[in-house]
Formats: C-alpha cells, structure tokens, sequence
C-alpha cells in the first residue's frame, strides 16, 4: 500500500520492508523478480520514488507541480540498487496514484516490463487536513476517527520524467494482457471533475537502459493468449457485464423468465471459474528460508501463507508474468 511510517514506526515502510524481502530472495539466488502491484491504489508518493530507487541507481524519478505552478522533480537520493536483475511489473485498472508513478519510472528507464492492463489514471497528489479547529497538521495525537473528520485537498500534479502524465489515461503497458475490468468504466476519466491529462516542460536529464526486447516479449504472449480459453473466456466476461448492466434496465418480474436470463448469463462465468479452479503447473509456490522457519512458529501466519500459495497458484495473469519473466531471462541471458 506504498505506506510510510506505521504506528510511527520510522522503520516500517513500505520502501524498506520490499528491499529486505529481496535481499532475502537474492541470498537464494534467484534468477528473475515479479513485483505485483495490481488492484494498489497507492500511498505515499515519496515511497514511490524509494521503491523506482531499489531498481534505478540515482537519476529522476519524476516531475512535481504545485498549485502556485512550481515545478521540481523528484530523486531517490539513495545511491545503488537492491537489485538490478530482470525485472516484470503486474499492473492492472485498479492499479493508482503510486504504483503508477512506479510504472511509470520503471518504463521510462527501460528498468522494467510492464504487463497487464490500462492503469486507473491518477496522478495527482493530496494532503490529509484535520478539520479540528486549531490543527493544521496531522500529529500524532489526532485520531484518525475523531469526530471533527479530516479533509483530503489536492495540492499537486504528478507527470512522468518525460514530461507527460499519467493523468486520466493510465499507464499502457508494455505487454497488454485481457482484465476482467477492461469494459468496465470506472476509472479516473470517468469520474466527475477529474483533472484534465496535460504535459509539462522541464529540463530532466536521466540515462535509461538498454531497450528491452519488448517486441519478442510481446509476440510470445499474443501467441499464448490468443489460443488461452481462459484468457478469452475473461475478455468475454468483461463484455458481457456491461451488457448486461444494459438488459437489466428492464427485466421480467415473471421468477422463471428471470431465472433463464440468469442461467443463460452465468454460463460463461461458470466456465471460466473452472478453468481458473485447476492450478497452474507451469511453476510451483514456495517461501524462502526465512520465512518457512517463521511460519514454523506463528500458525495463524501460516493459514494466511497457505491461502496466498492457493491464489498465486490459480491466477492467469501471474502465469502469464511468469512465463513472461522466463522469456525475459531467456532474450537477455549472455548464454
């Protein structure tokens, strides 16, 4: 939830607590990292620029313009990375504010292949105001369920390195994969009042890497996709709920014609719940060491780790980022 400072803690952020998970990872030796920030509506954006940093070694990560019109940009002043191997992002509709900005530095840098669908579209950031009279700040003596409330006001735009944004329009992908929610409108551009998408004039200087072999990436998963029944079968769904949205303006109060409508709309619903119900066997889940020693002790850490195994293991799109990740690995290895 790119969260900073839990409890107070200023240890506990979001930053720092995914750097450690991989330095655990790469004690393992791990060949590849899928980082999944689907269905992350954000946090904080200085969290943001400290996540791009684990990846990118110095250099922008954005641009800032507030509402006098000043313009800054945004640096990780970490020098070095955690990690600087092959890297996939799984980005989805749901997917706001901070985990676009990630995108958004990791694509601008070539750091990083981007999968998934259209990003929600929101670039903008805000500050939390206490309605108490007195506080301008929140501290931590305020209760966030105090009876005066809080306040959230928009103070600042947030545009790429490039200069554009990723306001209204979302992050595309660098390989697009079918979403549940591609028909379905709900994101920033269609909400009331949403701030227009602009581009802005800085001069930022940053050294991406390489191009990645986005292409060959590319063709590889249009041919698994396009012969996925399940993959179909979701972009099929998608249609079908707004269409549905649209024949059930108006339906018969008979009990049996409504149940034939509702039979005959399931279908497709049911198919693709049981192909999504079988595993996946293109690879296996497991912790890495330190955590399977940790789960030996806390068995309420351990139903929470199992059901996790249980999703990841029936999730097409984390099957197609796999396979992605192995093409990656594959396209870019020296042998």
């Amino acid at each position: 939830g790119f969260y900073s400072s839990i409890g107070g803690n200023e240890s506990s952020r979001c930053a720092n607590d995914v750097a450690k998970e991989i330095l655990k990872l790469r004690k393992e030796n791990i060949d590849g990292l899928v980082l999944d920030v689907r269905y992350n509506r954000g946090g904080s954006l200085y969290e943001a620029v400290a996540m791009a940093g684990i990846f990118i070694d110095g250099g922008p990560m954005g641009i800032l313009k507030d509402k006098t019109g000043a313009v800054t940009s945004v640096k990780d002043m970490n020098r070095g990375t955690v990690y600087d191997g092959p890297l996939v992002l799984m980005v989805n509709g749901l997917s706001a504010s901070a985990s676009e900005f990630l995108a958004a530095a990791l694509q601008d840098y070539n750091r990083g292949v981007i999968v998934g669908s259209r990003t929600y579209g929101k670039a903008t950031g805000q500050v939390i105001v206490p309605m108490q009279p007195g506080k301008t700040e929140i501290d931590h003596t305020l209760d966030m369920k105090s009876g005066w409330g809080f306040s959230t006001i928009t103070t600042m735009k947030i545009y790429r390195i490039t200069g554009k944004t990723a306001q209204k329009n979302g992050i595309t992908p660098d390989i697009i994969l079918p979403d549940f929610y591609d028909f379905i409108k709900f994101r920033e551009a269609y909400a009331p009042g949403a701030l227009p998408s602009d581009s802005i004039y800085k001069k930022t200087y940053y050294t991406p890497f390489k191009p990645l072999p986005l292409k060959q990436l590319a063709e590889k998963t249009r041919h698994r996709v396009s012969g996925s029944e399940a993959f179909n079968l979701t972009a099929a769904c998608s249609r079908q709920i707004v269409e549905l949205k649209r024949r059930l303006d108006s339906v018969s109060l008979n009990w049996v014609d409504y149940k034939i409508l509702m039979d005959a709309e399931a279908s497709k619903f049911r198919l693709l719940s049981e192909i999504t119900g079988k595993p996946t066997t293109a690879y296996e889940v497991n912790n890495h060491a330190f955590d399977k020693e940790r789960i030996k002790m806390d068995e309420y850490g351990r139903q929470i780790n199992d059901g996790w195994i249980k999703n990841l293991l029936h999730d097409i799109t984390l099957e197609e980022a796999f396979y992605i990740i192995c093409d990656y690995i594959e396209a870019t290895s020296p042998n």
